[in-house]
């Protein structure tokens, strides 16, 4: 029999029927107690939830009131300085208002007086314009014609001498005095370019004091300064050899011309005289911290000897120890086109990209190709060179500068 149509059955007899719910009832009243105590509990639960964040709120309330009442306070300060602010604006407009005045008073003088200059000077230039472009600009190459002509003469004299000299000598002269006559040829094209060099190289103190902004590259090498040697190559009239032993290093030069050697030893420098490739391939590995040169490696008949200078330098530095070689910039087109050709004695326009490309190849690390204008130095790779502007305004010179590592 079905269960539900039996409960049916006892439900539907009075007695039994009641009875049976009483007790059903009974059951479920514990069930019912127990369902009640677990959700008192989770009400109690939830109010202390609700009284810990209700302090959380109290407080956050605290501070974000403490907070207004600070912003209050800066919004006051604000008000004041922008109130500051706007009487000095107002102070500083009458005062400009005043200078703007004064400025045009002083505008309008200055264009009465420009005119009346303008007018001095035509009248000026129209009296000296004849004798200027005659006189004036003609100084300077009437001079070096002059020189020009002189040397020449002293050259074709002693040419004569020379010759004649070889003409009558007797067999008692030996063969070391014949090269010491040979030489007097030598001699006279030496004074010859000494005095070019006086002339188009520049003021000896100018290019002494343009070459200061070497002094950090040796001043900042990682050697004991009282370990420093330096040698520079083609030292010419001495203005880097002198800066260097003023500021006390320890610094020898070599050169080939016996004039520029004569001049250094007047002024107490130690120079000897000699060909500076074979010079330093007779000095031992590791012996030298810096070797310089400034305007000679455009010199080299050969390109092989300037890589060979490089391969030299290399063994003979230092660890820690640096090259600095100074050299007509071609990136320059006016020295690229014109100025490089003034001295007859240059062979060939080296590029600073070729330059630092075969001084790396050498062993040389860090190398850079530093443009030199106005004594400052601008890396070269750091120009575009996109406008024609950039070709004239770069420096004339540059630095090719390389370490041993």
């Amino acid at each position: 029999m079905n269960i539900d149509i039996l409960k049916e059955k006892i439900k539907s007899k009075p007695i039994i029927g009641w009875v049976s719910r009483w007790i059903y009832n009974l059951i479920r009243l514990n069930n019912i107690k127990h369902n009640l105590f677990m959700q008192m509990v989770q009400i109690q639960n939830i109010q202390k939830q609700l009284e810990k964040q209700e302090k959380k709120i109290n407080k956050q309330n605290t501070t974000l009131q403490e907070q207004e009442k600070k912003i209050n306070k800066q919004n006051t300060t604000l008000q004041e300085q922008e109130k500051k602010i706007n009487k000095q604006n107002t102070t500083l407009q009458e005062q400009e208002k005043k200078i703007n005045k004064k400025l045009y008073n002083q505008d309008i003088k200055f264009k009465k007086l420009s005119f009346d200059l303008h007018d001095k000077l035509d009248i000026l230039e129209q009296l000296l314009e004849e004798k200027a472009s005659i006189e004036d600009t003609t100084e300077l190459y009437n001079r070096l014609l002059n020189q020009k002509d002189k040397f020449l003469d002293n050259i074709n004299r002693l040419d004569k001498i020379i010759d004649k000299a070889n003409n009558i000598l007797s067999k008692e002269f030996t063969q070391y005095d014949l090269e010491d006559i040979s030489n007097m040829k030598e001699d006279k094209f030496s004074l010859l370019y000494k005095e070019f060099e006086d002339i188009f190289r520049g003021d000896y103190r100018e290019i002494k004091t343009s070459l200061e902004i070497y002094l950090p590259f040796i001043k900042n090498l990682k050697i004991d300064n009282s370990n420093i040697e330096i040698l520079d190559i083609g030292s010419g009239r001495g203005e880097w050899i002198e800066l260097l032993k003023e500021n006390g290093f320890n610094v020898k030069g070599i050169d080939i011309n016996k004039n520029m050697i004569q001049e250094c030893k007047k002024r107490k420098l130690n120079v000897i005289e000699g060909d500076a490739l074979e010079y330093i391939k007779n000095i031992p590995n590791n012996s030298l911290s810096v070797i310089t040169g400034f305007h000679i490696i455009e010199h080299f008949n050969n390109f092989n000897l300037v890589l060979e200078l490089f391969y030299e330098s290399y063994r003979v530095l230092k660890r820690g120890g640096i090259v600095i070689f100074e050299t007509p910039n071609t990136r320059n087109i006016l020295v690229g086109a014109n100025d490089f050709y003034l001295d007859p004695t240059h062979n060939r326009p080296l590029h600073p990209f070729t330059m630092e490309f075969f001084l790396s190849k050498m062993g040389f690390k860090n190398s850079k190709i530093l443009a030199i204008k106005d004594k400052k130095f601008t890396n070269i790779k750091d120009i575009e060179f996109n406008l024609l502007e950039d070709y004239i305004t770069i420096g004339r010179n540059y630095a090719l500068i390389g370490y041993k590592l």
